[in-house]
């Protein structure tokens, strides 16, 4: 028979268990929520920086990126953005950063 110190932490490590998967849920629901929003942001801010224009800078490689830099608004708040455009060996590289201010 099983003693009632074992009994206890086997449901301690069960609870503890379930808590982990409901807040691994909570996570991926609020994740998904984030990326709902982000996702037309940064096809914004893709197109704020096409009419805006781009700076070319020079990298430490020597080679050229074009990165445009400005803040707009985001579901009711100030987001900063910045796009960088690069070309790689095989294709041209569109990377958009999007922080909250």
């Amino acid at each position: 028979m099983e003693s009632l110190k074992d009994l206890i932490t086997a449901r301690d490590l069960l609870e503890f268990e379930i808590a982990q998967t409901k807040k691994s849920k909570e996570l991926k629901v609020i994740k998904a929520k984030i990326a709902a929003i982000m996702a037309p942001a940064k096809l914004r801010a893709e197109k704020l920086a096409d009419r805006r224009g781009y700076i070319e800078k020079m990298t430490k490689a020597g080679k050229v990126v074009q990165r445009s830099e400005g803040k707009m608004p985001v579901n009711g708040e100030t987001a900063a953005y910045t796009v960088t455009k690069s070309q790689v060996v095989a294709h041209p590289r569109t990377v958009i950063q999007i922080s909250m201010v």
